[in-house]
């Protein structure tokens, strides 16, 4: 931490630096940081959207054969008990 003469002193060598060399501490200014700009809903939903599509593709799921099918219909229907 500067003290209150440390930041005057360089204060003023900043201003006459600026002014000997104005090229030289152009070199040196960089353009400030931007604000960020409100986060919205909507990316956040289509993010989601594309990686539960995204995962829905890795996992691949392969289709019935039509010998599953068959032993599917083949399964006896569930007993009920008398009311």
């Amino acid at each position: 931490m500067l003290s209150d003469a440390e930041r005057q002193a360089l204060q003023e060598m900043q201003r006459h630096l600026s002014v000997e060399d104005p090229d030289f501490v152009r070199l040196f200014d960089f353009p400030k940081p931007r604000a960020r700009p409100a986060r919205r809903r909507r990316p956040r939903l289509s993010r989601l959207v594309a990686e539960m599509i995204a995962a829905l593709t890795i996992m691949d799921p392969q289709p019935l054969t039509d010998s599953q099918i068959a032993a599917l219909h083949a399964l006896p229907a569930p007993r009920r008990r008398p009311l």
